[in-house]
């Protein structure tokens, strides 16, 4: 009778501290330690990591960091998971090496990454360089010491080579630059197609700028909102991420004459932070290729009545 009593007592109990558990996990927040030694050991404690819910890893205390390696395309850092959702990395000084892959994430979209001058060393494959279209994530390095400086720093040959990649700005003295954008008009281009990459290291996920291109065309004008990194709620939330140019944008394709491209990064306020603008002249589309592109897109055509009749069905309209 005594035990019958006790199991509401003991569920009720299980209860209140599952609730109590909900809020810290609700808020994603990680940390730990990552010091260049044994697990436990004085070397490995004197080292920690810390993942907060505003988007930003930090690095505290007086050492090396552990060596990590590569496992499908992101670190093996106890970190990694949290890799797809950090906009800023904080290396604060006496931190004296980073680790063998310590930031290696193919999709990275790390906006500022700021480094100590009491550097000593950095590790293979720190980062992942990008190339060709996804050589428009911009990511500032923000280096606290000199350039003579930084030229002491042991740098591994994988991790110097990524720093070369055009995704990467590396500045000197605690220097950030300011936020800019830039419309590229790739060699080669046909059609009016175009790339552009925006720099923004002062990110705060909810309070972001947002990315606006105007295409002007003789009377004709459209606009376009590109939405911008600082917006993902979830891990992977890849359809708001930041803007840039793998998109291979084209301006009317098959009209010919000189198009004007505006594109702006504004503040939450509507504030303009910095723009850029090109001209480009489009050639006509030669008469075989028009009908060849019109094929190409006429099952896309035919497939409109299907999809209303499948809207009218799901949803009644």
């Amino acid at each position: 009778m005594q035990l019958y009593k006790r199991i509401p007592a003991f569920l009720l109990t299980l209860l209140l501290l599952m609730s109590c558990a909900v809020p810290a996990f609700a808020e994603d927040i990680g940390q730990g330690f990552c010091g260049a030694g044994e697990k436990d050991s004085n070397e490995w404690l004197q080292l920690q990591w810390q993942y907060d819910d505003d988007h930003t890893l930090t690095f505290t205390g007086e050492g090396a960091m552990a060596d990590y390696s590569v496992d499908h395309a992101r670190t093996t850092a106890p970190w990694g998971h949290y890799m797809p959702r950090v906009f800023k990395i904080v290396v604060q000084d006496g931190v004296t090496a980073l680790g063998d892959a310590a930031f290696h994430y193919i999709f990275s979209e790390i906006a500022l990454i700021s480094l100590p001058r009491s550097l000593e060393r950095i590790g293979e494959d720190l980062l992942w360089a990008a190339e060709g279209q996804n050589a428009y994530f911009k990511t500032v390095i923000s280096y606290a010491g000199s350039a003579e400086d930084w030229a002491k720093i042991e740098i591994a040959p994988s991790t110097a080579a990524a720093l070369e990649a055009e995704n990467y700005i590396l500045t000197f003295n605690g220097d950030v630059p300011a936020p800019s954008c830039k419309i590229v008009l790739p060699d080669g281009a046909q059609a009016g197609q175009f790339d552009y990459f925006i720099v923004y290291p002062d990110v705060v996920c909810g309070d972001h700028p947002q990315a606006k291109m105007e295409w002007n065309f003789g009377k004709t004008s459209r606009e376009y909102s590109i939405f911008w990194m600082g917006r993902a709620d979830e891990p992977g939330d890849h359809s708001t991420w930041r803007g840039h140019g793998a998109c291979n944008w084209y301006t009317n394709y098959g009209r010919a004459g000189t198009r004007r491209i505006t594109l702006q990064l504004v503040d939450p306020d509507g504030k303009v932070l910095a723009s850029d603008a090109v001209e480009m002249e489009i050639s006509p589309m030669p008469a075989g290729e028009k009908l060849s592109y019109g094929l190409r897109h006429l099952h896309l055509y035919l497939l409109i009545p299907f999809y209303l009749l499948w809207r009218l069905v799901k949803f009644g309209y």
